[in-house]
């Protein structure tokens, strides 16, 4: 019974055009207050030990080095010259998209 309600509560927020993310939180967090035994001060704890990863760091750090290479035009420049490369190729899209990303 408390999951129809769940899934009715999360595709209520979807109908009304809530974006998915926000509907799955909305509705843990129902299930979690409404539902469960488990102290709010141990969900928190979970939440925070999941995205406490030092290999979660770099996600950010690859996301600023994508943007600062293509403000500044480098990686036209890299597509352009393996392109060059291996552009002649049969495939050639998918081997300068390989080549491009292993520079």
């Amino acid at each position: 019974m408390e999951m129809m309600l769940v899934m009715a509560v999360f595709f209520a927020l979807l109908f009304l055009g809530v974006p998915i993310a926000y509907g799955l939180i909305a509705s843990s967090m129902l299930y979690i207050v409404a539902f469960s035994k488990v102290p709010m001060i141990i969900v928190a704890q979970q939440i925070l030990k999941g995205v406490d990863s030092f290999t979660l760091l770099a996600v950010p750090f690859f996301i600023i080095a994508g943007s600062l290479m293509q403000a500044g035009g480098i990686s036209q420049k890299i597509v352009d010259f393996a392109k060059k490369l291996v552009g002649h190729l049969p495939g050639g899209l998918a081997v300068v998209t390989t080549l491009a990303s292993m520079i």
